[in-house]
C-alpha cells in the first residue's frame, strides 16, 4: 500500500489518500473528524460508501462516508447533532503500511463545550485499519478528568447501494426495535415503501449482513461491533427535503447501519473505553 497526504481544492480537507500496490485508489481518510471517505476493497467497483454530491462547505459536518459520534449521539438541545468530535481536526499519530496492509491512527482532543459544571478532558485514539476486503475502525476513549463522565456515540456508516426497496438486511429480523419516528417499541417488519422515515434502534450485538444482489453491486457486506450495545438503522427517506446536504432521491441509493452507544455510559477517571466496528466486504453468492 502506498499513502499520500493531500490537501483537495474544493473542499479544502487534508487528506490521507491511501492506494494499492497497483496504484489504484483504496481508502481515503480526512484529518477532519477522522472521516473515512472512501473505501475501495474491490477492485473495478464502486466505493463500498456513499458520499453526498452536494458541494462541501468548510467546517461542516461531512455527509456520507463513517462520521464518528461523540460525545453524544443524536440530538443535544442547543447543539448539533452527533456531538464535536467530528467536526474539529485530529492529529496523526502513525501510519503504517505493507504491500497488501494499511493502519492509520490518529488522536483529538474533546472538552466540554457545553458549559456544565462537570468539565471533562477526554483523549479520543481512533485507528482504522485494513486488509483487501476488511475495514477495522477502534476508537479508544480515556478520560483524563478527575471524575467520571457521560458519554454515548458510534459510527454513523453510510453504505452505497442500488436501491433501498431492494437490499436485503439480515441478522435484525424480527427483533424489536425502538421506532424514533413514533417513539415506540414495535417488531413489525414494515416495507421501506411504507415508511415517512427509517429510524430504528436495535439492542442487539447479533452481526448484521447487508445483501445488494443488483447487477451494478452483487455485494455482500458483514458489519460486526464491539463495546457498543446498540444498531442503529437509519434513512431519511421522505424526509430527505428537511435535509441541505442530501439531493432528493438520492436516499434511494443509500442506508446508514450504524453500531452505536445510544445511551450514555459512564468511564470513570482515568479510565478507558474501546468501541470497534469491523466490515467484511464479499461477492453474493
Amino acid at each position: 500500500m502506498r499513502v499520500r497526504l493531500n490537501k483537495d481544492e474544493q473542499t479544502n480537507l487534508d487528506l490521507i489518500e491511501v492506494r494499492s500496490a497497483l496504484n489504484n485508489k483504496y481508502l481515503t481518510i480526512s484529518k477532519f473528524g477522522a472521516h473515512v471517505l472512501d473505501w475501495f476493497p474491490i477492485l473495478n467497483a464502486p466505493s463500498i460508501l456513499w458520499k453526498s454530491d452536494v458541494d462541501y462547505k468548510s467546517f461542516d459536518p461531512i455527509r456520507g462516508g463513517i462520521p464518528i459520534c461523540f460525545p453524544w449521539f443524536a440530538t443535544r438541545e442547543g447543539y448539533q447533532n452527533h456531538g464535536y468530535a467530528r467536526v474539529q481536526d485530529w492529529n496523526i499519530k502513525k501510519i503504517t503500511t505493507t504491500l497488501t496492509t494499511v493502519s492509520v491512527q490518529l488522536s483529538t482532543t474533546v472538552t466540554d463545550k457545553t458549559n456544565r459544571l462537570d468539565s471533562y478532558f477526554l483523549t479520543l485514539l481512533i485507528t482504522a485499519s485494513s486488509e483487501s476486503n476488511m475495514l477495522h475502525q477502534e476508537l479508544t476513549i480515556l478520560n483524563t478528568s478527575d471524575h467520571s463522565v457521560t458519554c454515548s456515540g458510534g459510527f454513523h456508516t453510510y453504505y452505497a447501494i442500488s436501491d433501498i426497496n431492494t437490499v436485503t438486511l439480515t441478522g435484525l429480523s424480527g427483533a424489536s426495535y425502538f421506532n424514533k419516528v413514533n417513539g415506540k417499541y414495535e417488531s413489525n417488519q414494515l416495507k421501506i415503501s411504507d415508511l415517512s422515515c427509517l429510524d430504528r434502534v436495535y439492542r442487539s450485538n447479533d452481526m448484521v449482513q447487508l445483501i445488494d444482489s443488483s447487477y451494478q453491486y452483487l455485494r455482500k457486506i458483514t458489519i460486526n461491533k464491539i463495546g457498543l450495545a446498540d444498531w442503529v438503522i437509519w434513512n431519511p427517506l421522505a424526509t430527505t427535503k428537511n435535509f441541505s446536504d442530501i439531493t432528493m432521491g438520492s436516499e434511494l441509493h443509500f442506508i446508514c447501519i450504524e453500531p452505536a452507544q445510544v445511551d450514555p455510559v459512564t468511564l470513570g477517571a482515568n479510565q478507558t473505553l474501546v468501541w470497534k466496528q469491523s466490515i467484511t466486504v464479499s461477492d453474493v453468492s
